[in-house]
């Protein structure tokens, strides 16, 4: 094969980039609200929570005027949102996670991604602790998932060939793909309903693309998957309960989509299981 010693996944054992977790509600939140999620960083009862996160910012609230230009608020009581931050031990420049508070949504981000069995169970922590504040004043509507995963050509562009990588037969792609030797870019996407027990309309972005970074390429994949639930959410207990069923529901459907992307060889090299 020529991809042997040639194509390199982003983290060694996974081609992960980074990853986002998302909880969207349906309004927005209060200023008091977001200075209720601010204090649970000095809470005592969450050490761990401080531990983990060692920096806090408060974005400021943003105006926007009818001839388009924006101004910052000045009222300095009204901020945006919350962002407890950790940066990287190996690149200060870098954050490693971070856990954002809009007044709409709440984002989970890691970028120093070991393995779902470990990431998850630490993000559902962060997340069911700043939702008590949010319900039962505000549903939750839509929960999300994003993957960026990233593998590396070190050798000539020209000795690529794309279909040892990427499967031919795959009903994500456009088939001329195949026979483009320069860049190119392909991003799909569908609506899929989930009925079964926790019905919702799943939005699924898939964008793939063929980059050139200081003359190397690598190859980009972009997998979104944004369920918006039927019922909306009032109540801890029934979000609680559907955490654990949501988010592991939009993973597989994640490595369902990998697995039709990429050919066995690829697969094997990121551990992608069936």
């Amino acid at each position: 094969m020529t991809i042997d010693r040639k194509l390199y996944p982003f983290g060694g054992n996974n081609a992960i980039q980074n990853v986002v977790f998302a909880v969207e509600w349906g309004d927005q939140l209060s200023t008091s609200e977001l200075r209720t999620i601010r204090a649970l960083h000095e809470d005592p009862k969450n050490t761990e929570f401080r531990k983990t996160f060692t920096k806090i910012d408060e974005p400021q609230m943003l105006t926007i005027n009818i001839d388009g230009k924006s101004m910052q608020n000045n009222n300095v009581n009204e901020i945006g949102g919350v962002h407890f931050t950790r940066p990287s031990t190996s690149n200060v420049s870098v954050v490693s996670k971070a856990l954002n508070i809009s007044r709409q949504n709440c984002l989970a981000v890691i970028v120093e991604y070991s393995r779902w069995d470990t990431v998850w169970p630490e993000v559902q922590k962060w997340i069911q602790l700043v939702l008590p504040t949010i319900l039962p004043t505000h549903a939750v509507t839509a929960l999300g998932l994003q993957y960026v995963d990233l593998f590396f050509w070190k050798a000539d562009p020209a000795e690529l060939n794309l279909r040892e990588v990427l499967a031919e037969k795959s009903k994500l792609l456009p088939k001329n793909i195949f026979d483009t030797p320069d860049l190119w870019h392909s991003h799909h996407g569908y609506i899929d309903k989930c009925e079964a027990n926790s019905p919702y309309e799943v939005l699924e972005n898939i964008n793939v693309n063929m980059l050139d970074t200081n003359g190397q390429r690598s190859i980009q994949i972009l997998t979104s998957h944004r369920a918006q639930l039927k019922t909306p959410i009032w109540t801890y207990d029934n979000f609680s309960s559907g955490l654990d069923q949501y988010m592991p529901q939009l993973h597989e459907r994640n490595k369902s989509i990998l697995r039709d992307l990429l050919m066995p060889e690829v697969q094997a090299m990121i551990k992608l299981k069936s």
